[in-house]
């Protein structure tokens, strides 16, 4: 894929893995798409079989915190401390510690980015995580149109509001 010349969407998801996250994967299958998945570290003891899947089914995987605290009110220390145990987790259950590090909020300083560069992160932003993020779904909803119209429609989900509704 040449990201530049090519009509590409990069699919991003943030927040699990949860119980939904098999539904989405296979979505995903039947339509041939790969995402990448922003995990939360300690959502992956409770489904490590889950990001497993995910895996070993091509999808990206990605470091989203340990505990999805905004660094702006833990600090830098804990904001490096959450990444690092989050990669830790994900190495525990895929084998290999990812490179890819999405901030809680989209959230990120100079200074974290340096830091967490020094430790062989790159922090991926996504303006459409953002808009499912803050409720301004009005690109997502244009992308769901679009691929409806091609016959191909598509959910996007934001995981935490399936969990959230899961515990409601």
């Amino acid at each position: 894929i040449d990201p530049i010349n090519d009509k590409v969407i990069a699919l991003t998801f943030d927040d699990g893995p949860a119980p939904a996250t098999p539904d989405l994967l296979a979505c995903l299958k039947e339509y041939g798409g790969l995402a990448t998945f922003f995990v939360v570290g300690d959502r992956i003891a409770n489904f490590p079989d889950i990001l497993k899947q995910t895996y070993d089914e091509g999808h990206e995987i990605a470091n989203h915190s340990w505990s999805h605290q905004y660094p702006s009110e833990i600090g830098l220390e804990g904001a490096l401390e959450e990444y690092t145990k989050a990669n830790d987790a994900i190495e525990a259950v895929i084998g290999k510690r990812t490179l890819i590090d999405r901030p809680p909020g989209g959230y990120m300083t100079e200074e974290l980015a340096q830091q967490i560069g020094e430790r062989k992160a790159r922090n991926i932003l996504s303006t459409g995580a953002q808009a499912i993020a803050t409720g301004n779904i009005g690109c997502v909803t244009q992308i769901r149109t679009h691929l409806a119209a091609l016959g191909k429609p598509l959910p996007v989900w934001h995981t935490i509001e399936v969990i959230d509704a899961a515990y409601d």
